[in-house]
C-alpha cells in the first residue's frame, strides 16, 4: 500500500478504536446506573420493612435506629405487637454485606413475623428459625439473632439469644450483660436455645445492638 493509504487506514483504525471504546464505556456506565437504581429501590424496600411505630406505653418505651454501611445490608430490627398485649422484639445480623445478606435478613424477618402470633415461647421460635436458615442457605451463611418478649403488666423479659451480642441491662445504677445464649442460626439444626427470664423494674433500660 502507498504511504497515503497506510496513513488513511491508521486514521480510520484509530477512530474506530475510539468509537468502540466509547461504546463500551457507555454500556458499562449504563449497566452501573441500572444497578444503582435497583440497589436504591432495594434500600427503600428494606427501610420500609422496618417498623415505623414503636411502643410508647405507660410502662414500656422502645426506640431504635439502623444505618446500613452499604445500600442494603444484613442487619435488621423489628418490634411486633402480640394479640395479648405483649411485644416481640427482634434484632438480627446476617453474615456478610450487600444483597445476599439483605435477602437472608428479609427471610429471617418474614419467618419471625409469621410465627409471632402463634404464642410459642421465644426459644421455640428461634429453634424453628434455626432449622429454616440451615435448610435454606449454603454452609458459609449464618445469622445471629436476639428474640425477646416483653410483658406489659408486671414487666418481665423472656429472651433467647442465637450468637448475638450480649444485651446490656441497666438497673438501679448498675449494668450487666445478659450472657445466656447459644450458637448462631444455620450452623446446627439440632441445637436447643435456652429460654431465659429476667424481671424488670421501673426505670430499667435494655440495650440490644450490632456493629456497623
Amino acid at each position: 500500500y502507498p504511504a497515503e493509504e497506510v496513513s488513511l487506514l491508521q486514521t480510520l483504525a484509530n477512530q474506530c478504536g475510539v468509537g468502540v471504546k466509547n461504546a463500551l464505556l457507555y454500556q458499562e456506565n449504563l449497566a452501573k446506573t441500572v444497578l444503582e437504581e435497583e440497589l436504591s429501590v432495594a434500600r427503600r424496600i428494606q427501610q420500609q420493612s422496618l417498623p415505623t411505630r414503636l411502643p410508647q406505653t405507660p410502662r414500656i418505651h422502645v426506640a431504635a435506629m439502623g444505618v446500613p454501611s452499604k445500600y442494603v445490608g444484613g442487619d435488621y430490627y423489628d418490634c411486633v405487637e402480640l394479640t395479648d398485649g405483649r411485644y416481640l422484639i427482634a434484632i438480627a445480623d446476617v453474615a456478610g454485606k450487600g444483597v445476599p445478606a439483605a435477602l437472608l435478613a428479609s427471610m429471617v424477618q418474614a419467618s419471625i413475623r409469621t410465627q409471632a402470633q402463634d404464642g410459642k415461647p421465644v426459644h421455640e421460635v428461634l429453634g424453628r428459625l434455626n432449622r429454616l436458615v440451615h435448610e435454606a442457605t449454603p454452609e458459609d451463611r449464618f445469622a445471629t439473632c436476639f428474640l425477646g418478649c416483653l410483658g406489659c403488666e408486671g414487666p418481665e423479659l423472656s429472651f433467647s439469644n442465637a450468637g448475638d451480642n450480649y444485651p446490656i441491662l441497666a438497673s438501679n445504677g448498675a449494668t450487666r450483660f445478659l450472657t445466656e445464649g447459644g450458637i448462631p442460626l444455620g450452623i446446627d439444626p439440632t441445637v436447643c436455645y435456652p429460654d431465659v427470664r429476667v424481671a424488670l423494674k421501673r426505670g430499667d433500660t435494655l440495650v440490644v445492638y450490632h456493629d456497623v
